[in-house]
């Protein structure tokens, strides 16, 4: 006897696609993360801003649009958006990840803080996610390089010596 194999097909009304079946905004979504991929953030921003009217609570939308922002040199508005991604990945709870997206979020926002030159608002910032980060051991890499973006922060604001200051190299004393 002879096994064959069997392919069940889905019916799908006359000129439905499976992006029709997306919830709103996630089509925009999705085609701006391709953008953003590529490195074209111009073209993402109209697709995520379009999300956000047909969405304004989904939390990859507003995480995306702050990563544009961010990298179009408009780190103000990134600093919001960033702020609204981790207040809804935060509303939606502790499913799968999201401590994860929470991290990232203020990852960003410290990088955007940093961006726009406020030293004092950019060490607070990376100390939000230090806090925040420490306990996961998948962002030890990260904490780590907050770390040091506190300590050169800290170097620019005038509260620290640069590194090693303290144990300048001098020609020793010589007593014959």
């Amino acid at each position: 006897m002879r096994m064959g194999i069997v392919i069940i097909a889905l019916a799908l009304p006359a000129g439905a696609s499976a992006q029709a079946r997306l919830p709103k905004g996630q089509e925009e979504i999705n085609r701006a993360a391709e953008k953003i991929v590529r490195g074209e953030y111009p073209a993402a921003e109209p697709l995520l801003r379009q999300a956000l009217v047909d969405a304004p609570s989904d939390p990859w939308g507003h995480f995306n649009l702050a990563s544009v922002l961010r990298d179009t040199g408009r780190s103000g508005e990134a600093v919001s958006e960033y702020a609204e991604a981790k207040r809804l990945f935060e509303t939606a709870g502790s499913g799968r990840g999201n401590e994860h997206n929470v991290a990232n979020c203020l990852y960003g926002r410290a990088l955007a803080q940093e961006a726009i030159g406020d030293a004092q608002a950019s060490i607070a910032a990376w100390n939000d996610y230090i806090g925040f980060a420490v306990r996961f051991g998948t962002e030890q890499p990260a904490v780590a390089i907050a770390r040091e973006h506190i300590h050169t922060d800290q170097y620019l604001a005038g509260l620290r010596e640069p590194s090693g200051a303290a144990h300048t190299a001098t020609r020793p004393s010589v007593v014959r």
